[in-house]
């Protein structure tokens, strides 16, 4: 009998050498922005090392919020 393992989103688990244990709204806190733009930046890669489960990401606990490409940085 094969069984899946089944797991759960809010507890921390490790997968290919990577500690994960963070979701989008936990980032979001972190980071200062909402959800959506944390899921918007997963979906595009913006994030290394994220897997998605479903309908929710699974973010890596070290993931740095990544520049915002949305602006130019003003040269001095």
């Amino acid at each position: 009998m094969f069984v899946l393992p089944i797991y759960d989103v809010h507890m921390s688990f490790y997968l290919k050498g990577c500690f994960y244990g963070l979701t989008a709204k936990e980032a979001a806190e972190r980071w200062g922005v909402s959800t959506r733009r944390v899921q918007v930046l997963c979906d595009q890669g913006k994030i290394p090392g994220v897997i998605r489960f479903g309908n929710t990401w699974a973010i890596p606990k070290d993931a740095v919020k990544p520049v915002d490409g949305r602006y130019k940085k003003e040269k001095k």
